[in-house]
């Protein structure tokens, strides 16, 4: 009998075990039988939601206002001096610039050069960025400012040239008139991606961990006129050993002013350089489509282009019987350099060619209308 109740006992174990176990992995019935008519009609009500997040990042990293004055700082030293001392106020310093000489320390020694650091802005962004520039100089006692660097023509007399050199454009020569430089910051939407936070429980859009974003830089550049006396560079009076005076005269100081403004929710443009020909002439022209277009079609009428920006600057532009968009190369052309100075129809086809490298997005605005973007 004890035995019989140890058996029995055992085997009631089991079955507990058994049973709790097929409880535990019971899954819930996806379906069901019905035997009887349905008369009453059941409801059945589902769920509905919508994931949605804003893809419009805005992270634009630039120096502070400090640094970018720094970036800006030069020395007038038409005699050399900062290279025979090796040393710019008060920094020990090597190299033999001279004129218009600024303090390289970008890589970590202390230089010379007729060239400032580079002023890098790096878009973060998912979006592109307009960026706007105003730049000029202001102020001193030397206003006799050159529009050449090597002063020529109408510039023989004039005593200094200071240039901005921009991520792909032309150098532009610096004077007391601001000069507005517009560009338009590639978008960096290659560089995210969407992913899903399990434990806030929600999708998100951010930056790769190994993202890589566009530079866009800027450099000033300078030089003195070598064939003006001293009198070009300093106020000086009485003779020597007869209590001469020599007051150096000051330069002007660079202005830089700079805005920042997101596109957001641009559609996709795509673009590309063609070949067109009208009345037998062959023109260069940047055709911009909407992205998903018919084979053969741009997709654009009239109501969806007031304006087109090539490179952040407005230019000219037609829309053709297809539906594309086209700007010619001459009227690129024109934006980068003073056509009344360099016709296109005279410039050299190399001069033509590096203008085509120069342009990297496009974009397109009306009013009521959404904004299309593309890069190449």
């Amino acid at each position: 009998m004890y035995n019989f109740k140890r058996i029995a006992a055992l085997g009631l174990a089991m079955t507990m075990v058994v049973g709790s176990s097929v409880t535990a992995f019971a899954t819930e019935s996806t379906s069901q039988d019905v035997s009887q008519a349905v008369t009453t009609a059941k409801e059945v009500v589902g769920t509905g939601s919508e994931e949605y997040i804003d893809k419009n990042v805005m992270k634009v990293t630039m120096p502070t206002d400090a640094a970018i004055a720094k970036f800006f700082d030069y020395k007038l030293d038409p005699q050399g001096l900062i290279a025979e001392a090796k040393n710019y106020a008060g920094t020990a310093v090597t190299g033999t610039a001279t004129g218009i000489v600024f303090l390289n320390q970008a890589n970590g020694k202390a230089t010379i050069s007729n060239t400032s650091d580079t002023f890098t802005i790096t878009n973060k962004s998912s979006i592109p960025v307009d960026l706007g520039v105003a730049v000029g100089l202001s102020g001193g006692d030397i206003t006799a400012i050159s529009t050449t660097s090597d002063f020529s023509g109408s510039d023989a007399t004039n005593a200094i040239y200071l240039g901005l050199k921009a991520t792909n454009d032309i150098e532009h020569a610096l004077s007391t008139t601001d000069t507005h430089y517009d560009a338009l910051l590639l978008s960096g939407a290659s560089q995210y991606a969407t992913t899903y936070d399990t434990t806030a429980k929600k999708y998100v859009y951010a930056a790769k961990d190994n993202a890589k974003f566009s530079d866009f830089t800027f450099n000033l550049t300078g030089a003195i006129n070598k064939s003006l006396g001293s009198d070009a560079w300093a106020q000086i009076s009485g003779e020597v050993g007869q209590g001469r005076t020599v007051t150096p005269k000051t330069p002007p100081v660079v202005k830089l002013k700079v805005t920042l403004t997101p596109v957001a929710d641009p559609l996709a443009a795509t673009m590309k350089w063609a070949s067109v020909t009208t009345n037998g002439v062959k023109t260069d022209v940047l055709q911009i489509a909407k992205t998903g277009a018919a084979s053969g079609k741009g997709g654009f009428v009239a109501a969806d282009v007031t304006k087109v920006y090539v490179n952040g600057r407005d230019t000219a532009f037609t829309i053709d019987d297809n539906g594309y968009i086209n700007v010619t190369l001459e009227a690129i052309y024109g934006n980068y350099y003073n056509v009344t100075k360099a016709p296109f129809a005279d410039a050299a086809a190399a001069t033509k060619t590096a203008v085509k490298a120069l342009i990297k997005n496009v974009k397109t605005t009306a009013t009521s209308k959404p904004t299309f973007y593309g890069q190449l």
